[in-house]
């Protein structure tokens, strides 16, 4: 089997040669993480993680290919600054084109006047579009072989997702998920250009599956690299989650450690003592502790609410979720606060309804949103499942699955109330649906068993 999957991207290998050194190099690329995941891999694990692996990224290439080749085919270009990158995904080609703009400028090949546009130099903290350039700069601009890049990131999601259900749910669980995660509609899009979507969620896939195995095992301390490469990861791309994701999984541990390390109530004690510590210490010596956390809270969720004003405010498939005269205000002060607990309510509900669950079948009024109507039907009844999931999880691994579902709702309610647009939504959703994923496919694996008990008890009363 090993060698048909090899054998298979043997045949990519080749035509990488026929396209570009960029390709070939991605391939090369692809088959040392192969053999790097079948040396690490558990003896009866090895057969299935690699045939994981070979179709997922093989997939992921193929289809990459294709795409392009439809898109120079059919001329569906973009242009930036007299440079043009032929693409589906319209973001996609801006970051494949900013990344080369940066490129040409460590080259020296950039006149003045495109070095002082913030488009192209404007976020030099974003580490991700540095790489596509650091690609460019040794291959040159090479359309497909950079989008090769999270073609293999997204196979090994999909590989990290086996073994973080595994710790979760056995190695049936572990297959369901990555099975899910590896084809799941969305998440294999994304994965077919330049975005910052797919090597999110390798990151928190990566960094929640370091967390469950400190939880879970002894040698925790020798998993901190682990950690740290995720947290770098996941500040290269997307670093306004890092915060927030920490705080959850600090939460997590340290609720752990103290009930179980330090023994009930002298360890819960302990943990609210620093909880009261990390509240009065950024205090200022003018500012009450209150008032600065009221300040810090209002501020970001000015943020928040700038960001879904944005989205909400441009045409296409755009809605809003706060009250009208959010949208009418100017965001310039903080002296008022224009939203009522109330007003809070609806805009979480509003939110999550349209984060989770849309385009819904009756909202459908575009091409696209036609095309995303089997992955919708698909995510309803893997989003009930991914519930029952949790509850099982639970009974097993509480701190684990606290922990994760504390992540989970954090992040759903963070991008719920900063999206504003449809096509937004349904990209960002795909960021955290790996994780639901983990627990849909415990949820299945679960239901599963409970019919084959059920079916077993019915054999032998009769």
């Amino acid at each position: 089997m090993s060698a048909l999957v090899y054998g298979g991207m043997g045949v990519l290998w080749a035509a990488g040669v026929i396209c570009s050194p960029g390709v070939t190099f991605m391939l090369i690329v692809s088959l040392t993480v192969g053999a790097f995941v079948a040396r690490r891999a558990e003896p009866q694990e090895r057969r299935f993680l690699l045939w994981l692996y070979g179709l997922a990224v093989g997939v992921r290439i193929a289809l990459a290919a294709i795409l392009h080749l439809w898109a120079q085919g059919h001329g569906q270009g973009y242009a930036l600054y007299g440079q043009e990158a032929f693409d589906v995904f319209g973001d996609s080609a801006f970051y494949s084109l900013r990344a080369w703009w940066i490129a040409q400028a460590w080259l020296g090949q950039v006149d003045g006047v495109v070095l002082d546009q913030p488009t192209i130099f404007g976020d030099q903290g974003n580490a991700i579009v540095h790489l596509y350039s650091a690609f460019h700069y040794l291959f040159g601009f090479s359309q497909l072989g950079v989008k090769l890049i999270n073609c293999l990131l997204g196979a090994l999601t999909a590989v990290i997702s086996y073994l973080l259900a595994r710790e979760l749910c056995g190695r049936a669980g572990g297959r369901i998920a990555a099975g899910l995660v590896a084809f799941f509609p969305s998440t294999l899009l994304w994965s077919l250009g330049n975005l910052k979507d797919t090597p999110t969620a390798l990151a928190l896939m990566w960094m929640a599956w370091g967390v469950v195995l400190m939880l879970q095992r002894k040698t925790r301390w020798m998993l901190v690299p682990h950690l740290a490469g995720a947290i770098i990861l996941l500040w290269s791309v997307r670093p306004l989650l890092v915060a927030p994701v920490l705080v959850c999984y600090g939460l997590g541990l340290g609720w752990h450690l103290a009930w179980r390390r330090w023994r009930g109530r002298a360890g819960v004690g302990a943990l609210l003592l620093v909880a009261a510590m990390a509240f009065f210490l950024p205090m200022r010596a003018e500012v009450a502790p209150v008032t600065f956390w009221q300040e810090t809270l209002a501020q970001r969720a000015y943020q928040l609410m700038g960001f879904q004003r944005s989205h909400a405010l441009t045409l296409g498939s755009a809605y809003r979720i706060y009250d009208d005269h959010i949208y009418q205000a100017s965001f310039t002060g903080l002296s008022s606060w224009p939203v009522s607990v109330r007003g809070v309510g609806r805009a979480l509900a509003r939110g999550l309804a349209y984060f989770l669950l849309a385009p819904a079948p009756w909202q459908i009024t575009t091409a696209l949103q036609v095309a995303s109507l089997p992955e919708m039907l698909l995510w309803y009844p893997l989003l009930l499942m991914g519930g029952w999931g949790m509850w099982l999880t639970w009974k097993t691994h509480p701190a684990v699955t606290s922990t994760l579902v504390l992540l989970i709702l954090v992040l759903t309610l963070l991008m719920a109330l900063s999206t504003g647009n449809l096509g937004v939504a349904f990209r960002h959703r795909g960021i955290v649906i790996p994780l639901y994923l983990v627990f849909s496919a415990a949820g299945l694996g679960g239901t599963v068993q409970w019919l084959r008990r059920r079916r077993e008890a019915t054999v032998h009363l009769l």
